[in-house]
Formats: structure tokens, sequence, C-alpha cells
């Protein structure tokens, strides 16, 4: 039967639960970044944006050699849409239908269509604060069994020692009277052999 060795055993856990090094916490927050969505420019240019068409949200060029950020100034989609981009970031978007109505005045926009629209943003703005919230609770959750390793791992590495007193064996100590009585009536044989002997 081989020895467990608890450092190794350990170890084994560590990277069951953390595969990349324990840095489980930290990817976290980089989940979700790596989604892309195409669109086409007027002019035919193939572009893509990291995550969704929205403020803040990371724009590139596609090229042979590459992707690379687009440059600053206004970007018109194939559908019209205008996106404002400073340092490779959407600063600001106008739909094609906003574009029209500041040209030339246009109709008053449909306030049914603007409630929906807040409505949609509360939903994602409660969304969002849910999902933080289910990132953070893992992240903590990840630094706990971390710690929790990191302890056992400690513990382990500390010298084993007899225990002060041994406990009682009660086999042991049945077999050790067994013996005394098996003595007891051996000696006593041999005493009546030397009697016999004698007389």
């Amino acid at each position: 039967m081989t020895k467990i060795n608890a450092k190794e055993a350990i170890e084994k856990i560590r990277k069951l639960l953390f595969t990349d090094g324990g840095q489980a916490g930290a990817s976290t927050s980089k989940a979700g970044a790596t989604t892309t969505v195409s669109y086409n420019l007027k002019d035919g240019t193939p572009i893509k944006v990291v995550g969704s068409l929205q403020n803040g949200a990371e724009v590139l060029l596609v090229g042979v050699d590459g992707d690379t950020p687009a440059p600053d100034g206004e970007l018109e989609l194939a559908d019209g849409t205008l996106i404002g981009v400073t340092g490779g970031i959407i600063t600001e978007i106008e739909t094609a239908g906003q574009a029209a109505d500041s040209k030339d005045g246009g109709d008053a926009p449909d306030e049914s269509q603007f409630k929906a629209i807040n409505g949609l943003e509360s939903k994602i703005s409660e969304i969002e604060k849910e999902i933080n919230a289910f990132r953070e609770s893992f992240k903590n959750q990840s630094l706990a069994q971390e710690q929790v390793l990191d302890l056992i791992s400690k513990l382990a590495e500390l010298p084993s020692s007899e225990p002060a007193a041994k406990p009682k064996n009660a086999f042991s100590e049945i077999r050790n009277k067994q013996e005394e009585k098996m003595r007891h009536l051996t000696d006593s044989l041999k005493r009546l052999k030397q009697l016999r002997i004698a007389n």
C-alpha cells in the first residue's frame, strides 16, 4: 500500500480547482470580452465591434495583416448609422433615423419607443448588477478556497509525532491474558510431571 503524500494531494486539488494557477478570480473580469460583432461601413470596409454597438465599445478595422483600432472620426455603417470614434473607442452613436430628424426637423419621435427603450435599459442595468454581484461572489469563493488550500498545505508541512500515550488495544490485552494463562497451565503441567517423576 503506497503512502499518501498530503502535499502532493493538496497540489492535485489546487490544480483541479484552479486550472489557471490560482488566478480564477482574476480571469472572471475578462470573461465575455472576446465576443465581437462584424459590420460593414458604407464603402464596404469590414469592421468589428468588441461586445456590442454601444458607447465605450472598441472598434477594429479588419485588414489583411490583422485587426487594427479604428481611426478617430466618424464612421458610417451600411445602414446609415454614424459612429463617433476616439482612440479606437465608440464615443457617440447616431442611428439613421436620428440623423434624418436632425437634418430636416422630422416628425416628433414616438414616445412609446422611448418608454420601451428606457424599460429595456433598466432591465439591462439590473442584469448587469446581478452579473457583477455573481462575479464578486465567485471571486470571493475562489479566494476563500485558495486560502483554505494554503492553510491545509501549511498543516501538511508540520512534522508528525507519536501520540503522548498510545491508545489501549483491547485485542492485545486479551491476548496477553491468554498467554499468561497458558504460561500458568504450562508451569502447572511441569510441576505435576516433576512430582510424578519424584514419586
